[in-house]
Parts: structure tokens; C-alpha cells; sequence
């Protein structure tokens, strides 16, 4: 691709590229508040209207674990939705909530369960 940025190691900057989080306490509140829910077992994705690349946090309640296992679960699910992008997550403002605990099972359910709710997304909207 002429005039595509390349990274440091000779690979195009733009693919699987993390996408931008959502940011402020406004937007985050505002997002919680009047946001559209999909939620599973494991999770809860809230999402409304936002820019055209998308946006995207993972949150973990402090009563799911320590800060090891919480920053560990929010890397894990923020590398995964960065690996596996979804058409439902373009447009969109989203939120990732984890609703169990933030052990490797739980998080395994939940890297299964976040594919279906984002078809329930793109298929609503």
C-alpha cells in the first residue's frame, strides 16, 4: 500500500492496530448511563453511537480480584478484541464489562462469549 505508515518492524501500522479507549469521565459516565446493553453471562457489553474507527475499554470491578488479576484481565480481553475485530464495534462507542471473576476460566468463558454479543449487536443495529 503506497504511502501506508509501516512500524518499527516493517509491518503495516494500521493492521490489528489497538483501537482508541474511551476516555473522560464524562463520556464513561455518559456511556453507562444511556447506553445500550448486550449482556451474556460473563459479560456486559455497553455501546452507543460514536466515531467511525470506534472505540473501545475493558472494565473489571475491584470485587472481582486484586490489581494483578484485574490488569491481567484487562489486558487479556483488550488483546483479544484488538486480534479479533468485529464489524459491530465500528461506529460505536462500547464497553467491555466483566461480570465474574477475573480467573483464567472465567476469563477463557468470557473471550467465547464476546463474539456472539457483538452479533447480537450488529444485528440489532
Amino acid at each position: 500500500m503506497p504511502g501506508a505508515k509501516k512500524g518499527a518492524n516493517g509491518s503495516l501500522s494500521d493492521r490489528n492496530s489497538p483501537r482508541e479507549p474511551v476516555r473522560g469521565r464524562g463520556a464513561i459516565s455518559a456511556l453507562f448511563r444511556s447506553g445500550s446493553r448486550a449482556s451474556g453471562e460473563t459479560l456486559t457489553l455497553i455501546y452507543s453511537p460514536g466515531p467511525p474507527s470506534g472505540r473501545c475499554s475493558v472494565f473489571v470491578p475491584v470485587r472481582l480480584g486484586g490489581p494483578v488479576a484485574r490488569n491481567r484481565a484487562r489486558r487479556v480481553l483488550s488483546e483479544h478484541i484488538r486480534v479479533n475485530p468485529h464489524p459491530a464495534m465500528n461506529g460505536r462507542d462500547l464497553i467491555v464489562l466483566l461480570k465474574k471473576s477475573a480467573d483464567r476460566a472465567a476469563l477463557e468463558k468470557a473471550k467465547t462469549e464476546i463474539r456472539p454479543l457483538l452479533d447480537r449487536i450488529h444485528k440489532d443495529n
